[in-house]
């Protein structure tokens, strides 16, 4: 079995996400001289903030924050889409939200390190610890029970269904087609 770990971050100054799911796009090529392999998608419940702005995909006329957000739902719809097009391959296809984990994630806005800081005690008590944040990435990877299952959402090692604002079949494939547009790669079909 080979596991992929897939996880992107948009950034409000990065034009070029797109590109970044269409590259990782080409591991799922590549995992088909591997199968049965699997591809994990990291996302984050802050998904549920997110919107797929066609006319801003580039993200130049929102915050940070939000752009965050909104990177987490083009995953969710990425790993959907994956799945609809890898289907019957070999090649499965996870996402999982880790949770609230300890990490630096929020290292470079002040407002978060501050708190995070006088917090400290109350932080270290809510917040997984690293180890904890990576076991559903680790159960999506290797677990035999989820061997032959696609296009999943998880949490604490746990199926748990798709959000509302991440089912939209049709933003999906709308995102990966107008993805492929800009990008001017045409990712093959994997069947």
């Amino acid at each position: 079995m080979v596991s992929f770990f897939i996880q992107h971050n948009i950034h409000r100054h990065n034009s070029r996400w797109y590109c970044k799911l269409l590259i990782s796009i080409h591991v799922s090529v590549y995992c088909q001289a591997a199968v049965p392999s699997r591809i994990v998608i990291v996302s984050s419940a802050l998904h549920k903030y997110g919107h797929i702005n066609f006319d801003d995909l580039n993200g130049r006329r929102t915050t940070k924050s939000q752009a965050y957000c909104d990177s987490k739902l083009a995953n969710n719809h990425f790993a959907r889409e994956l799945a609809r097009r890898t289907e019957g391959t070999g090649i499965s296809v996870y996402c999982l939200r880790p949770g609230l984990v300890r990490t630096d994630l929020g290292r470079h806005a002040a407002f978060i390190s501050l708190l995070c800081y006088v917090l400290w005690p109350l932080v270290w008590l809510l917040l997984k610890s690293p180890y904890e944040g990576c076991q559903t990435v680790l159960h999506c990877a290797v677990s035999e029970e989820l061997q032959n299952i696609s296009g999943r959402f998880y949490a604490n090692c746990t199926q748990v269904p798709w959000s509302q604002v991440s089912s939209d079949d049709e933003v999906a494939s709308k995102l990966w087609n107008v993805s492929e547009e800009i990008t001017g790669i045409k990712v093959p079909t994997a069947k």
